[in-house]
């Protein structure tokens, strides 16, 4: 069943349940996808589960995308 979207009204983009976690996913995925783009050599689930679990980085790409995600939320 689709979401209907009103026009100028943010309440129904995102369902309540998620308000809270899709700014931090959404930060996360920037954060890799463009560590990945700069050339950093992991995969999305990797990257996502060191993020999620704030597992200290393993080498320099996951470095990579760690500094990107910080930098993310600093800036914010």
């Amino acid at each position: 069943m689709p979401i209907l979207l009103k026009s100028g009204n943010d309440e129904n983009l995102i369902p309540s349940a998620h308000k809270n976690t899709y700014p931090v996913s959404s930060i996360m995925e920037e954060a890799i996808a463009s560590s990945r783009m700069e050339g950093a050599a992991t995969t999305r689930k990797v990257a996502e589960y060191m993020l999620r679990k704030n597992e200290k980085p393993k080498n320099k790409d996951q470095q990579m995308i760690l500094n990107n995600y910080l930098t993310i939320n600093h800036i914010k």
